[in-house]
């Protein structure tokens, strides 16, 4: 069997290494005590420093020389706190939902062409359908969250999505550019979108938009349930329900009326 690592990944897995070797104990390493502690070369220390370097990961203290963290990670942290604070924010709400619609719900994100689950509540006693759980990563253009969330993009940003590859996942999947960029047309007016056996051949679902401070679709609320009990004419009957749900987690997590107006 062959044992040998991928380079590319031994690579990222060191710059790792050196990046956790920070501490605010000791904020400021040099390239000795670096080598040191990830037990590498000091030329592949100072490699990997450098390209960390010019990336904005790591800064050096040219009076000392010694090397920090990056002011790069910052935003990249933030990132990480802000969706924490909102699956604490949109938690219990899911769960009013999923108790009141007897229905699974979801908070969801775009990330590049996908569409994750950052939480899932499951109504209990229920069958439950669905295409993949929390952390699953879904091609946008087949799930109601992804729709949702894309129809409230820059049109620039939406054209890069739709010119992406959009695979099909079952026979009702929606690949064509026109008739998606047509359906998000439509999700803009109404409020929400919708998937219907686009994922998984049985699964419906309805999805809508969460804003942030500044009124940007930043995730959504989604309920999904088996074609034969969560069908077209309930969807449109739950709809209001699924908007204010999405509304109440947008004003906890800083949406103002002014947010509102702006957008």
């Amino acid at each position: 069997m062959n044992t040998k690592r991928n380079p590319s990944v031994q690579s990222v897995e060191r710059a790792i290494d050196i990046l956790e070797s920070f501490s605010a104990e000791e904020p400021g390493l040099g390239v000795g005590e670096l080598s040191r502690r990830v037990n590498l070369p000091k030329s592949t220390v100072f490699r990997l420093l450098t390209t960390l370097e010019s990336r904005g990961f790591i800064s050096q203290n040219s009076e000392t020389g010694l090397y920090h963290l990056g002011l790069r990670l910052i935003p990249l942290a933030n990132s990480v706190f802000v969706y924490s604070d909102l699956r604490r924010t949109a938690r219990p709400h899911l769960r009013s939902l999923a108790d009141t619609l007897e229905e699974t719900t979801s908070l969801s994100i775009l990330v590049d062409t996908d569409i994750i689950n950052l939480d899932q509540i499951e109504f209990r006693g229920r069958l439950v359908v669905r295409a993949g759980g929390t952390g699953y990563k879904i091609p946008f253009h087949a799930t109601s969250g992804g729709k949702v969330i894309a129809a409230h993009l820059p049109d620039d940003e939406v054209e890069t999505l739709l010119t992406s590859n959009l695979p099909t996942l079952t026979p009702a999947t929606i690949t064509d550019a026109n008739s998606l960029r047509h359906q998000l047309q439509q999700v803009r007016s109404q409020g929400y979108a919708t998937s219907f056996d686009e994922i998984e051949e049985g699964l419906h679902a309805i999805s809508a938009p969460i804003c942030n401070h500044e009124g940007s679709v930043i995730a959504c609320v989604s309920v999904s349930g088996p074609s034969y009990r969560l069908t077209r004419s309930r969807i449109v009957e739950v709809s209001p329900q699924v908007i204010q749900t999405a509304d109440q987690i947008s004003r906890e997590f800083g949406l103002t009326q002014d947010s509102i107006g702006n957008k």
